[in-house]
């Protein structure tokens, strides 16, 4: 018998092996997918399937390298890309003390997610 959807992992399982949080990934691309928020051109998700009924999403197993590449990069050449996103969605009190410096609140940055 054939292995239930062979060659894609789970949300869950593709965050074990990347490192994150299966929050992290889904935090990743609710910003990547908003039209209201920059993306620097050399960052890259790949795209990621519905297999089963309960729209779980699933990666290729080959798209998992594209997964750790973006975390590394968020960490080193691209920290602070997300920032914003992160203060408003994120970090609470903290995050609208922190766009409050910046000059803005996190009312205008969830108008970018429309």
């Amino acid at each position: 018998m054939g292995e239930l959807n062979a060659g894609y992992l789970t949300i869950g399982r593709a965050a074990y092996v990347v490192g994150v949080s299966t929050q992290t990934i889904t935090r990743w691309y609710k910003w990547w997918e908003s039209d209201g928020f920059e993306h620097p051109s050399d960052l890259y998700l790949p795209p990621y399937y519905y297999k089963d009924k309960r729209k779980t999403k699933h990666f290729k197993k080959e798209d998992i390298m594209f997964l750790k590449e973006f975390r590394n990069k968020l960490q080193t050449t691209h920290k602070g890309v997300m920032a914003d996103f992160n203060a408003a969605y994120q970090w609470g009190k903290r995050g609208e003390k922190i766009l409050e410096n910046r000059e803005t609140n996190s009312t205008e940055v969830k108008k970018k997610m429309r």
